[in-house]
């Protein structure tokens, strides 16, 4: 026989270990399929079993039920317990709320609902955070087409809908979507800083629509939670019923859950799917809201699973953003970039590049910046032009690429007034190019009254500088004179604002460095922590070596102009 070559084997070798692989991997993931149906499956109480507050499950049962169960299965423990139990020849379903809050709108929904024949079952008794109700025999909406689990979603969601609400004690609120802001803030702290996860959930809370109308609600209808009677559909699920305002329905659940996971136009098929079915207004408008939820309930599910990595990814995503306008207005060859929609910055953009405005007072003026107090039209603001940079070759070649230092310093300003820190509100920018490159550019915003800081207000400097390290934010210049300092405390000025995504803990110490360069009263009022790790003090060591370069070659320029100008001299 003719001896096969040795690469021959070697791929024989190869393809038989990765069909091996790919067999034990399937086993694997077999096994982990049938051990999770497994975990899922109904199971019977095990003794001593408690709820989450603590007390014995068999004694709250005796207290609901008036009687000892016969039986009880345990439906699902995956957080909060759901049993099935029999008692007296008659079947409850007992399931724990969230919180007591929870179970009293639970409990005022499902016998408001029950009353004028909604698609819910009998409710039995509540004591605590646990309610029962009775048990539902039926076919599972999940076993049906997907159209006719379709028709069974949109008919409880419409008869929810269409129920009239109870009068609540005070104003109605968006529970199921607050419940994710609270999980948040409570475990969002392990992937970002503290501060970063206060910001989201405030913007998130912000833009939330106003709760005007007030609907029975269900956070999280799908076919899974629906049962077919001979009466027609009934929730099963009813420990997350709710009174709330009605565009406030979990809207991206049931889509996903009828329309497909992976459809990116799910939410849109199941809106038409409800307008067509229930007249009410427009749930579009809401959907950047709902988007913005799916991905923080996304990103907490991640967190749950242990991806921290991609639980971060998905948080960075909600974090603010500057909210640029498109470039609206083009005048004398100069392109407008305002901040949002603002009325008045199109009349004061044309009048800067006009020159139809009163100058009052010249804070800086030389061949690197222009910064002085104009007035147009009896409005006074600061107008910035940064010469230095609009004429510096390298400035201009990068700006190909890149905005402007004026629409860069603007877009810092919009991301430190959503981060929560002050700075004076930006009017405009504007900007000249030629075949793409930036010849001209300034900066327009509103004067901001207050003194000059100096290297003796660092006890109010060093924690503003602190709190901006912390959202994982670094400025250009951290000097203390690009600070002012006023009755409210201090305001931000000249900022270039970069977000370090390589080397971050050093990057930032650098910056931090920088400042107690200029203010060495601010040491004292650094943590210990911080001086004393190794990414400051690695810091510390490259930026003398920096420091020393840079003196190095400022000297070397130096000479080399001097024996330059006398060469000159001693040819004369």
């Amino acid at each position: 026989m003719r001896a096969q070559p040795a690469c021959f084997h070697g791929a024989t070798v190869k393809r038989r270990s990765g069909r091996v692989f790919h067999r034990y991997t399937r086993c694997v993931l077999l096994t982990m399929r049938l051990s999770l149906r497994k975990s899922k499956a109904p199971r019977e109480l095990p003794p001593g079993q408690c709820f989450d507050d603590g007390r014995d499950v068999m004694d709250v049962l005796e207290t609901v039920l008036g009687m000892r169960p016969d039986s009880t299965v345990i439906l699902n423990y995956h957080g909060r317990l759901s049993l099935r139990t029999k008692a007296g020849g008659h079947t409850f379903k007992i399931a724990e709320c969230e919180s007591l809050e929870r179970a009293l709108l639970a409990e005022q929904a499902l016998k408001s609902a029950y009353a004028q024949g909604g698609p819910v079952p009998r409710f039995i008794a509540r004591t605590g955070a646990v309610i029962a109700c009775e048990w539902v025999e039926g076919r599972s909406c999940k076993s049906l087409p997907a159209l006719q689990q379709v028709e069974a979603v949109l008919e409880c969601q419409v008869a929810l809908w269409n129920r009239t609400a109870p009068d609540l004690p005070g104003p109605p609120r968006y529970v199921h979507l607050e419940s994710l802001l609270a999980r948040f803030a409570r475990i969002g702290p392990r992937t970002l800083p503290a501060t970063t996860v206060q910001g989201i959930v405030d913007r998130l809370r912000a833009r939330l629509p106003d709760a005007v109308d007030v609907h029975l609600i269900h956070p999280d209808l799908t076919p899974v939670n629906i049962v077919m009677t001979e009466d027609g559909p009934v929730i099963i699920d009813n420990e997350v019923i709710s009174i709330g305002a009605g565009c406030e329905f979990d809207v991206w659940n049931s889509g996903e859950a009828l329309f497909g996971f992976r459809n990116s136009s799910a939410i849109k098929e199941y809106v038409e799917a409800f307008h067509r079915k229930c007249p009410m207004p427009s749930l579009f408008s809401h959907q950047p809201v709902w988007d913005d939820f799916r991905m923080l309930r996304k990103g907490l599910k991640s967190l749950t699973k242990g991806r921290r990595l991609k639980a971060r990814r998905l948080f960075r995503k909600l974090e603010p953003r500057e909210d640029l306008a498109s470039e609206h207005c083009v005048h004398r060859g100069y392109r407008m970039h305002c901040p949002g929609r603002r009325p008045d910055a199109e009349r004061l953009f044309q009048a800067v590049v006009d020159g139809t405005f009163v100058e009052k007072m010249v804070f800086k003026s030389d061949g690197q910046t222009y910064s002085g107090l104009i007035e147009i039209e009896g409005q006074t603001c600061v107008l910035k032009i940064p010469r230095g940079r609009n004429r510096r070759l390298s400035q201009r070649l990068m700006s190909f690429f890149r905005p402007s230092v004026a629409v860069r310093q603007m877009q810092s300003m919009v991301q430190l007034a959503q981060l929560g820190l002050r700075t004076p509100e930006p009017v405009c920018a504007g900007e000249r190019r030629a075949m793409g490159i930036l010849t001209d550019s300034f900066l327009l915003y509103e004067y901001a009254e207050g003194r000059t800081a100096t290297r003796d207000d660092a006890a109010l400097l060093t924690p503003e500088l602190l709190r901006l390290h912390e959202l994982g934010y670094t400025r250009n210049d951290p000097h203390a004179k690009n600070y002012l300092i006023d009755e409210r405390g201090v305001v931000f000025i000249d900022t270039i604002l970069r977000r370090p995504r390589l080397f971050r803990t050093l990057r930032l110490s650098r910056g931090l460095i920088r400042f107690t360069s200029s203010s060495p009263m601010a040491l004292e009022h650094i943590p210990d922590r911080i001086t004393s790790s190794w990414a400051y003090r690695l810091a510390r060591v490259f930026t003398g070596v920096t420091q020393w370069w840079k003196h190095r070659r400022r000297g070397l320029r130096l000479r080399l102009k001097q024996r330059g100008v006398g060469g000159s001299r001693r040819e004369r």
